[in-house]
């Protein structure tokens, strides 16, 4: 049974006009929006809100308490996805979204991304836009030609939202998918599953103080777009960003420090001095002289003196003759740490390279071991349902 107050409240609001959502936002959601328009139908039909007790069980999982813990987990943290809070509260999805939906009265819209603009160019923006009205009449403007110009390549053009068929991956020939079933069946014939736990996975990735964040699942909920834009439903993306290049290594006991590359390009000369002595010395910390060190395809790893230095110094490493070409999906890294990592990172704090570069240092720290580990542990299922999926890409 609901309060006696708020029950004269909702009358007294809707007898003066107010329709169910408008009621439902000034009460913060105390009410469900559901439950605010059963009460309007009741007042509509009898003049008066009659309550009954519910039919069915007692709730259990959506209770008073988990839909309040959900509605502060969403004024802590705006962007999230159903499956992260499902993870998080240990409910399932579904109910989550029953929550969200039926108990807050809210909907998921995507961050839109738009271009950052500085009030000199609102400024000009609107200088523009009288200048146009002054002095061009309605059928002047129907008669100007505009121009653009567009990059266009043969991979196609998709629509990210609605084009749900199409996924964004590495194009993959039947020799590509041989080199990857090969690469399966070499470490499940020649590593057991101890020795998998000693690998020292690699990637560098390029970070800019724009931010980083899931498209597909980084939702703003809230009642209406208008009021998810007010929550941060658009990101603007500045045209030039300052950015920043980080390496990473990761195993089953943890996550390495980061290594910069703020300035120039990295070759095989730099790779060598700068990363692969760190990778070692993390290695040898973490495991002793019993490791496997890993490496993509990158130029700079596949050069005949990055490999010769390699084969000199590291205990094992898996040479570019046997990791196999566009498998971003078979390194942790890319198929986990990387969005666990951009996730963690306080992103309202990045204003410029500076910032960006201590916000990283900081993120590194914050990611979960169990997340780390799990990543590692899983990565020889994935092996076998590569070989299983005759060497297509993992989603």
């Amino acid at each position: 049974m609901k309060s006696k107050d708020i029950q004269k409240l909702v009358l007294s609001k809707y007898e003066n006009g107010d329709g169910p959502t408008k009621i439902f936002r000034d009460l913060n959601g105390t009410l469900s929006l559901p439950t605010i328009e059963r009460w309007c139908k009741s007042i509509r039909d009898t003049g008066c809100i009659n309550l009954s007790k519910p039919p069915g069980r007692p709730r259990t999982i959506r209770t008073n308490a988990n839909i309040q813990k959900v509605k502060h987990r969403l004024e802590r943290r705006r962007t999230v996805s159903s499956r992260k809070l499902s993870r998080e509260f240990g409910i399932s999805r579904m109910s989550v979204r029953r929550v969200l939906k039926n108990d807050l009265g809210l909907h998921a819209y995507k961050v839109q991304n738009e271009p950052m603009l500085t009030d000199e160019h609102k400024e000009k923006r609107i200088q523009f836009a009288n200048w146009i009205r002054t002095n061009f009449r309605k059928e002047d403007t129907m008669k100007i030609l505009f121009s653009d110009e567009k990059m266009f390549d043969i991979d196609g053009v998709y629509n990210s939202q609605n084009d749900r068929i199409w996924a964004n991956e590495p194009m993959l020939t039947d020799e590509h998918k041989e080199k990857r079933i090969q690469f399966a069946n070499w470490i499940r014939t020649n590593f057991r599953k101890e020795d998998t736990m000693k690998i020292l996975f690699s990637d560098e990735k390029m970070f800019d103080i724009d931010g980083v964040y899931n498209s597909q699942n980084d939702r703003i909920w809230a009642v209406n777009r208008s009021e998810a834009d007010i929550k941060g439903g658009t990101r603007q993306k500045r045209k030039f960003p300052q950015k920043v290049m980080i390496w990473l290594r990761v195993c089953s006991k943890g996550v390495s420090p980061l290594i910069f590359f703020e300035k120039g390009t990295v070759d095989h000369d730099r790779y060598i001095k700068e990363v692969l002595p760190v990778a070692l010395k993390f290695g040898n910390d973490m495991f002793g002289n019993d490791w496997i060190f890993q490496q993509d395809g990158a130029k700079p790893h596949t050069h005949a003196k990055s490999q010769e230095w390699c084969t000199k110094n590291f205990p094992s490493f898996i040479d570019k003759s046997h990791w196999p070409p566009n498998s971003p999906d078979l390194n942790p890294l890319d198929y986990c740490i990387w969005n666990e990592f951009a996730q963690v990172i306080e992103w309202d704090a990045v204003t410029s390279k500076t910032t960006l570069i201590t916000a990283l240092k900081r993120a590194v720290r914050k990611i979960s071991q169990d997340v780390v580990f799990e990543s590692c542990s899983s990565w020889t299922n994935r092996l076998y349902r590569l070989s299983q999926d005759k060497g297509n890409y993992l989603r």
